[in-house]
């Protein structure tokens, strides 16, 4: 599970008061305690907070005192690490043209998607390795994560990993390993030259690079910057922005 913002994320969580699948609730109360955290709450305030959302039905067979060890475990291992967020990822004209390049769309895709990941996880300071054999910075490999945000998790195991082999022998993707931890790196990656886009928001990443290339059906979101497919010249929202601002709209009337 890959988050590019913990607080954007743990924001949503609280808004809409679910967590976002059922398995991953491990991982997001972690991201919740180091948003809590960030916003300056005490030990007892964290663990308070967190009793205090009660989601997918966490008290119906635990006590709050059973309750309060296993947060306070969970707040132990989540304080190992700083909240992620307000990272961005500048991409190069060179770099487009080395996506662009690429005529088998998912190839081009997946490609698109290892540059963003790359970039991302090498200013997380537990996700990369500086690789002196090779040098150059290394990020850890996440492979399953990487396949299901470039939307290439449905496809068989074995196409998943001939898309990634053919990268690797066209030299536009590379792999490490050191103490038998898999690393990865873009050989074309850059930090200079004349900029494409930035991006600051992940929700939909191959959509930056459409819109880049001039696809007039997309357009961004006017609160949150998300590229979306446009509807309508009225469409301004994405769909969770949308629901947001109504629920604020109807909470104003109401206060009128």
């Amino acid at each position: 599970m890959t988050i590019f913002d913990e607080k954007k994320y743990a924001e949503r969580i609280l808004k809409q008061k679910e967590y976002g699948t059922l398995k991953n609730q491990g991982r997001e109360k972690c991201v919740l305690v180091r948003y809590f955290y960030n916003q300056g709450y005490s030990h007892d305030e964290i663990v308070h907070a967190l009793l205090k959302l009660n989601m997918h039905n966490d008290t119906n067979y635990l006590s709050k005192d059973k309750l309060k060890i296993i947060y306070e475990r969970i707040i132990d291992k989540a304080l190992k690490y700083d909240l992620i967020y307000d990272i961005k990822v500048d991409i190069y004209k060179s770099e487009v043209d080395v996506i662009n390049s690429i005529d088998d769309e998912l190839e081009k895709k997946l490609l698109f998607i290892y540059l963003v990941y790359y970039k991302w996880a090498s200013q997380v300071s537990y996700l990369r390795f500086y690789s002196k054999k090779n040098n150059i910075m290394t990020v850890v490999n996440n492979d399953k994560g990487i396949w299901k945000i470039a939307g290439l998790d449905k496809l068989r195991l074995k196409d998943r990993y001939v898309l990634s082999g053919n990268l690797l022998k066209q030299g536009l993707y590379a792999e490490d390993n050191f103490k038998k931890y898999n690393y990865f790196y873009i050989p074309f990656a850059t930090d200079s030259g004349d900029l494409a886009f930035t991006i600051t928001n992940y929700d939909n990443l191959f959509g930056e690079l459409e819109l880049y290339n001039g696809d007039v059906s997309l357009i961004r979101c006017s609160n949150c910057g998300v590229v979306m497919k446009k509807i309508n010249n009225k469409h301004k929202y994405c769909n969770f922005c949308a629901r947001i601002i109504n629920i604020e709209k109807t909470k104003q009337r109401k206060l009128k």
